[in-house]
């Protein structure tokens, strides 16, 4: 689900209504003071925003004076508010990315070539839904390239990968004098 970074529910800011909703699920039932004191309300003026989360089907009420986050509700609050990636900018992303392989692979300072690329797609943290990460096969040897030691260019670049792989696998290891 993806919310309007700028939108809002009941006068509230839908970034502060998720983050609200992330504290508060975690709880089976809570009352209008614990939501003021969690949305840094003045005491006597949560009603109204309980009123428009109940409105919108994000909370129910769970006894007397009770409410409880609903499945709606939970849901919004591991929404995200980032703009989606675009075909293009990914498009852009993975040609530069295999230019950086190409150019390791024709390069003679390095002692090993990559044989293989591999996209992996999984789900991540509630920040996001999903992660990309690319994987480079050298000698049977996979390494993940989205680690900051990896991005960049030129000599001290080029060290820092031989040495990362040096370090994950004992034959490079061997070729270094490790």
């Amino acid at each position: 689900m993806r919310i309007d970074p700028n939108g809002t529910i009941g006068g509230s800011p839908a970034l502060a209504v998720r983050k609200i909703l992330r504290y508060l699920r975690g709880w089976d039932q809570w009352k209008v003071a614990d939501l003021e004191t969690v949305a840094a309300l003045v005491p006597g003026t949560g009603d109204a925003l309980v009123k428009a989360l109940r409105t919108e089907g994000l909370i129910e009420a769970s006894g007397k004076g009770a409410w409880a986050v609903t499945q709606a509700g939970r849901t919004f609050s591991a929404a995200t508010a980032a703009k989606p990636v675009t075909r293009a900018t990914a498009e852009k992303a993975m040609a530069e990315f295999l230019e950086r392989v190409t150019q390791v692979n024709e390069d003679p300072y390095f002692l090993a070539k990559a044989t293989r690329v591999v996209l992996s797609v999984q789900r991540g943290s509630t920040r996001r839904r999903f992660s990309l990460n690319y994987f480079v096969v050298v000698n049977d040897v996979a390494f993940r390239t989205d680690r900051p030691s990896l991005v960049g260019s030129g000599e001290a670049q080029r060290r820092r990968i031989l040495l990362d792989a040096a370090d994950a696998s004992p034959a490079l290891a061997a070729i270094r004098g490790n």
